[in-house]
């Protein structure tokens, strides 16, 4: 957490926050324990947004996208612009307008909104129903792990990939504050990707050595 704040990484650290407190619980944690811890996070969180304008900004442009659009919220109003301007069935592969200086990052963090630009709101929601399907499959894998060290460590990588991306694609639709981190597996990214395939790679080995088996 120290390492996160220095950087400083809002969003990374909220991720390694709420997946620690899932494998918390899932090893045997208390309920109060986790309350406590969440709200001295919480706390925590508020006096850090407050001491920060920028970060402070970012509910802001949340809340009122017109607050800033050509400055604090670019982003965010770029995003929008081009998640509705690719409607249902999307502009066509390689077709999308905003990728050109238009929404920063296209290729990294804003690279939900380029999708659904490209391709219109089927495949945008087929891509979320995938991030899905892999967090049940990831749950299933952990409720048959061979121990409870498979067990959590399941949980722990399944909900680290989903929470990422529930993160990523709510910041671009506007649903959360904006925070900076990639889409797993999806954005560019060598080192992002490697973490991510090999995590997936021990999920499938915990997935062999599934009881019933």
């Amino acid at each position: 957490a120290l390492l996160m704040l220095l950087q400083p990484d809002l969003g990374t650290l909220i991720i390694i926050g709420l997946v620690s407190l899932i494998v918390y619980f899932v090893g045997g944690g208390g309920v109060k324990h986790i309350l406590v811890i969440i709200i001295a996070s919480l706390v925590a969180l508020s006096i850090l947004v407050s001491l920060k304008s920028y970060q402070a900004d970012r509910f802001k442009c949340m809340i009122d996208p017109s607050y800033s659009p050509q400055y604090r919220c670019h982003q965010l109003v770029q995003s929008l612009i081009a998640i509705g301007s690719g409607g249902f069935w999307g502009r066509g592969f390689g077709a999308s307008r905003q990728k050109f200086l238009y929404l920063p990052e296209a290729q990294n963090d804003s690279i939900f909104p380029i999708i659904s630009e490209e391709t219109g709101f089927i495949f945008s929601v087929g891509l979320i129903l995938l991030f899905l399907a892999l967090f049940l499959r990831g749950v299933a894998i952990a409720k048959r792990a061979p121990d409870d060290f498979g067990k959590i460590l399941a949980v722990g990588i399944v909900s680290w990939i989903t929470l990422q991306a529930l993160i990523n694609i709510g910041g671009m639709v506007n649903i959360m504050p904006m925070t900076g981190v990639p889409l797993p597996m999806v954005s560019y990214g060598g080192s992002a990707m490697l973490a991510a395939l090999a995590s997936l790679g021990i999920l499938a080995n915990i997935s062999k050595q599934m009881k019933g088996n």
